[in-house]
C-alpha cells in the first residue's frame, strides 16, 4: 500500500510540473467583440445627383437682341454695337447723326441739311432729291407744274386723271409726303376697309417704275390701277398689304413707257376712327431711258 500510495503521488507531481502553455494557444492579436452588436443602417444611401443648374450667362435677351457685355442690344440697329458686339460706328461728319441699319453702320444728315455727294451734308436746297423734313417733296428737278415746286418743295395739287393731284415720274428717286384724313371715303382699294387717299403718276420714262409707301403707325394698302385704255379707276394691275402696322408696302411696275398713266391708291387696311389723319411718304424711283 505504501509503495501504491508512493507511484500515486508522484504521477501526481509529474503531472502538475507540465508546462500547460505547450497546450494553450498563443494570443493571436485578434480582438474577441463580445459586446452586443449596434442595429443595423438601414436607411437609404445619399444617391442625389450633381448640380446641373445652368451657368448664369448674364440677362435673358428678347427676340431680336444680343447680351454684349451683359447688356441686351440689337445688333441691327444699336450704334455702339453694329453687327457684332462692341463694333462702334465711326463719327459722323459734320452735320449729320451716325445709324446702325441692317447691321451696317452709317449716317444721316441732320435737318436742313442733305448728303453732298462726297460722304458729308450740305446744306439741303430743294430739288436736289433729298426729302428733308421742312419739305412736303422733292422730285430731284428744279420744275414747276411735275407735283412738286421747285422753289419750295411743296406739293402742286395740279389735278390730273380721275380728279386725283398729278405726279410727273422722271428717272430719279423721287419722294412725297401724303396724308390719309379719317373721313376720306374707301372704295378703291383692293382691300381692307380703311380710308384711303389717291395720285395719279404721270410716266416721262421708259423702264420700271418702284413705288414704296412708307406709312406712320398704320397698316397702309397699296393699290395701282392702270388707267390707259380703262376709264378711272382703270386696270387693277397691282395690291400689296405684305407688312403690318408701320412697315414699307413696295411694287415695281415693268415696262412702263412715257405717255402713260397709273393710279396710285394709298389707304389703310382698317378704319382710323379716332387715330385722326395719318401721314405717309411715297418715293418713286424710275429706271431706264
Amino acid at each position: 500500500m505504501f509503495r501504491l500510495a508512493l507511484v500515486s503521488f508522484a504521477l501526481t507531481a509529474v503531472a502538475c510540473s507540465v508546462d500547460q502553455s505547450a497546450i494553450v494557444p498563443g494570443d493571436t492579436g485578434v480582438v474577441v467583440d463580445s459586446g452586443e452588436d449596434e442595429p443595423e443602417d438601414t436607411s437609404t444611401p445619399d444617391s442625389g445627383s450633381g448640380d446641373t443648374g445652368t451657368i448664369d450667362s448674364g440677362p435673358g435677351c428678347g427676340p431680336g437682341e444680343t447680351s454684349c457685355d451683359g447688356t441686351c442690344v440689337d445688333l441691327r440697329t444699336n450704334i455702339s454695337h453694329c453687327g457684332s458686339c462692341n463694333n462702334a460706328c465711326d463719327a459722323p461728319p459734320a452735320d449729320a447723326t451716325s445709324t446702325c441699319s441692317a447691321r451696317r453702320c452709317g449716317f444721316i444728315c441732320d435737318d436742313g441739311f442733305a448728303p453732298d455727294g462726297s460722304g458729308g451734308c450740305a446744306v439741303n436746297v430743294c430739288g436736289d432729291g433729298y426729302l428733308d423734313a421742312s419739305e412736303a417733296c422733292d422730285d430731284s428737278n428744279m420744275q414747276n407744274g411735275d407735283g412738286c415746286s421747285w422753289d419750295a418743295c411743296a406739293l402742286e395739287g395740279t389735278p390730273g386723271l380721275c380728279g386725283a393731284p398729278q405726279l410727273t415720274v422722271n428717272r430719279a428717286v423721287q419722294s412725297y409726303r401724303g396724308q390719309i384724313a379719317a373721313t376720306d371715303p374707301s372704295g378703291m382699294a383692293c382691300e381692307g376697309s380703311g380710308q384711303e387717299t389717291s395720285f395719279m403718276l404721270a410716266v416721262n420714262f421708259v423702264g420700271n417704275l418702284t413705288i414704296a409707301v412708307r406709312p406712320a403707325g398704320f397698316d397702309a394698302v397699296l393699290t395701282v390701277y392702270d388707267t390707259n385704255s380703262v376709264p378711272c379707276p382703270g386696270t387693277p394691275k397691282s395690291c400689296g398689304n405684305d407688312g403690318g402696322e408701320g412697315a414699307t408696302e413696295e411694287r415695281t411696275l415693268s415696262g412702263v413707257t412715257t405717255g402713260e398713266h397709273y393710279l396710285l391708291v394709298v389707304s389703310s387696311a382698317n378704319d382710323l376712327g379716332a387715330m385722326g389723319p395719318s401721314d405717309f411718304v411715297i418715293e418713286l424711283s424710275g429706271f431706264g431711258s
